[in-house]
This record gives C-alpha cells, structure tokens and sequence, in this order.
C-alpha cells in the first residue's frame, strides 16, 4: 500500500514545506482520513472539515489535522482556487460560472476574488477561444450561440459579436 505522506510530498513539488519537531503528524485516524482524501481529490479546508465531522471525527481531532496539513503546505484554500480558476479558463467557461465552482469547492469569497483576478489573463484568452468556437458551432444561429454562451457562463452579448440572427423558426413567437 502507497503511504499517502510520501506520495503527496514526492508528486507535488508545490508543498516544499517540511513539518518541524513539534508539528510532526500524528498517528490519529483522522490525520491519515485526511492525508487519504487530499491524496484521491484536493479539498477546501471548509469540505475537508465537513468531510471528516459526518466521518464522526470529534472537533478536536478535525482542527488538530487541519491545522498540521496547513502548516505541512498539504491544505491551501488559495491554490486549490488558482487550480479551479485555470482549469475552468481552459474550459472557456465565464467569470459567473467560475465563482460558481469556487463556491461549490467551499473556497472563501476573499480566496475567489483574489483568483479570479490573478486569473483574468487566462480568463479573458478562454473568452477569446470561446468566440472562435461559438463562430464554428452556431453559424448564425442566435439562439443556439445564446444557449453556447449561458452553458459556459459567457456574456451572452458575445452572441452578438459573431453576427448571429434569428434565424427563421427559431424564435418562437
């Protein structure tokens, strides 16, 4: 069996952080639950903690765990956000629909804001590649690039942008 400390500290160069003397982890079943469901899927510190209380892990332990993935580098609100932000962008999604995914992930609304905006960049060239896109697959149909642009959580003025019409029948009266 893969021992989930060193496999996390070997596979993610980000968390160069070693804990000290006096915050080595513990050998509690809630510290490993917790290195076990960050090691499968990454985690906010808000579901990490939801996790491991309808788990039935008491209070004490959930902080204690928490507290030492912290401080190893394991558990970071702002780069789980940052991941979200970019893979989203590469996913040409839109702003509301990003803040949508950070909410659902149990980031902070300061972590959000701060990822989006470090993430515009990427943000705005999705939005570039998702015109290319929406020219190819709605042709000028308005109401196929409108629904395009509400699925992706786009403006819908970018339907506007490629000269899309009405087509006939395809706004119903």
């Amino acid at each position: 069996m893969i021992d989930s400390s060193q496999f996390l500290k070997d596979h993610a160069p980000k968390f160069p952080k070693e804990p000290s003397k006096s915050q080595t982890p513990p050998s509690s079943q809630a510290y490993k639950f917790a290195l076990r469901s960050l090691g499968a899927a990454g985690a906010s510190e808000k579901r990490l903690k939801e996790r491991m209380k309808r788990r039935g892990f008491s209070q004490e332990d959930v902080c204690k765990a928490v507290q030492i993935l912290k401080a190893m580098g394991f558990l970071n609100d702002g780069v789980l956000a940052k991941e979200i932000v970019e893979k989203s962008a590469k996913a040409m999604e839109g702003e509301p629909l990003i803040r949508l995914r950070l909410q659902k992930a149990g980031i902070g609304e300061d972590d959000c804001v701060l990822a989006i905006k470090e993430g515009e960049e990427e943000i705005e060239e999705g939005r570039g590649r998702f015109l290319l896109f929406l020219k190819e697959e709605s042709g000028s149909d308005l109401q196929k690039a409108l629904k395009l642009c509400k699925k992706k959580g786009q403006p819908l003025g970018l339907a506007m942008k490629i000269g899309a019409s009405c087509t006939p029948g395809s706004v119903t009266p």
